[in-house]
């Protein structure tokens, strides 16, 4: 038996076991979560939920929650989603402007606690 090393698929074949291997971590089963509807107001959908990579929730405290909607701006929950404080209400920033997507959010990486709120007509 031959075995073929270095060459030009080398490295995506060690990346590809690597993968294959960090995808079998456990995640464990649906019935151990318990989902439930939070009201937010405002309407609308969530577009997309992000943690505070900033927090060190990891001692013990709550993880901070970032929600961006599609209607209603962006929000901010402290104690795991059950209730939400409202940040940034995209339709408030100009007089007579229509409400924008918040399509995502990012966080400045020198941890300065400020979010950046992508919109379909700008970054805020």
């Amino acid at each position: 038996m031959t075995i073929i090393s270095g060459g030009r698929f080398s490295g995506w074949l060690n990346l590809l076991f690597v993968t294959l291997g960090l995808a079998q971590q456990y995640v464990p089963p649906p019935d151990q979560f318990q989902w439930q509807n939070s009201s937010i107001g405002g309407g609308g959908f969530c577009m997309e939920i992000r943690i505070d990579p900033f927090d060190n929730y990891a001692q013990g405290g709550n993880p901070v929650l970032y929600l961006a909607t599609d209607v209603s701006g962006v929000y901010r929950s402290f104690d795991k989603g059950v209730s939400w404080e409202m940040l940034f209400y995209e339709a408030s920033l100009e007089k007579n402007t229509l409400a924008r997507y918040t399509t995502s959010l990012a966080f400045r990486p020198t941890g300065t606690r400020r979010i950046i709120a992508g919109t379909v007509e700008g970054i805020y």
